[in-house]
This record gives structure tokens, sequence and C-alpha cells, in this order.
């Protein structure tokens, strides 16, 4: 006899269940709001996941700027770690940096530009103030460019990021 009030029982809640959901679902101002909080919650996780990105593509390039100067002279490394960053680089237009030609992209403080032809082999970094270039101007060059840079502009880059 206990079976069968068990199985009762089972069955009695079973229905409750599916009548609430019946009456749940034609509800339709309570599907507006889930639909809603689904889109919501959609939306949200998505703009975690890209900020999440953001971060991990700014924290590769203060990485492979801060040992730059280190690998500079290792040919191999120098020019993997370049064709990198020259990737890199055109990522930072997520946070507000605008791509001004093919090769270069910039804010108001920073200008970069990427040689590309025939592939990524250097860079230089501008600083700026208010989107205009300084005079002299304030360069950090690349390796390959064969030219005396200024550090502390790669310094307040990596700052900057």
């Amino acid at each position: 006899m206990s079976e069968i009030d068990s199985k009762t029982i089972i069955g009695a809640i079973i229905g409750f269940i599916f009548a609430l959901a019946i009456d749940i679902l034609t509800d339709f101002e309570f599907l507006m709001k889930f639909f809603i909080l689904c889109v919501v919650a959609g939306v949200s996780g998505f703009y975690i996941i890209y900020i999440k990105v953001i971060k991990t593509e700014i924290r590769q390039i203060v990485k492979l700027l801060k040992n730059y100067e280190d690998i500079r002279d290792d040919e191999d490394k120098e020019i993997k770690c370049t064709q990198k960053l020259g990737k890199l680089f055109f990522g930072l237009k997520k946070i507000g940096f605008n791509l001004t030609d093919s090769n270069t992209i910039k804010d108001n403080r920073f200008e970069i530009h990427v040689t590309n032809f025939p592939i990524i082999h250097q860079f230089l970094i501008r600083k700026l103030i208010n989107g205009s270039r300084l005079n002299p101007d304030v360069v950090y060059f690349s390796k390959r460019y064969n030219r005396i840079g200024d550090i502390r502009v790669l310094n307040d880059f990596i700052e900057y990021l």
C-alpha cells in the first residue's frame, strides 16, 4: 500500500508542476520578462568575455614591450616579437585607438606605425599631445629602423596601457 501512496504523491507532484508550467507559459508578461532577462544575461556574458579578451591582448602587448629591449639584439627573438606586436597593436582599436591608414593606429597620446611589407618587420611608437606630434618629434624605434629612439616613449606607452 505504501507503493501506491508514493506513486500517487509523485503523480500529484508531477501534475502540479505541469499545471504550474502551463500557467507560467501562458502568462505573456512573465514570458516577456523572462525573454528580457535572457537577453540581458547573454549580452552581459558576451561583454564580460569581450573585456577578458581585450585585457589578455593588452597584457600580451605589455609583456612583449617590457622584454623588447632585452631581446633586441637576438635576431630570431626580435623578429618574432615584432611580428606578434604588429598583429596585436591593431587590437587596440577596441580601446579607442583609431586606424589612420593601413599601417598606423593612434589615439590622443600615442601613434603606432607598423611596417608590414613583405612581412611585419618593424614598428615605431610616437608620443602625441592631443593627437598631434610633438616638436621635436619624440619616437621609439624598433631595431630594424637603425635609428636611436627615445626609450622613455616605450616606457610611457607601457605605463599608459
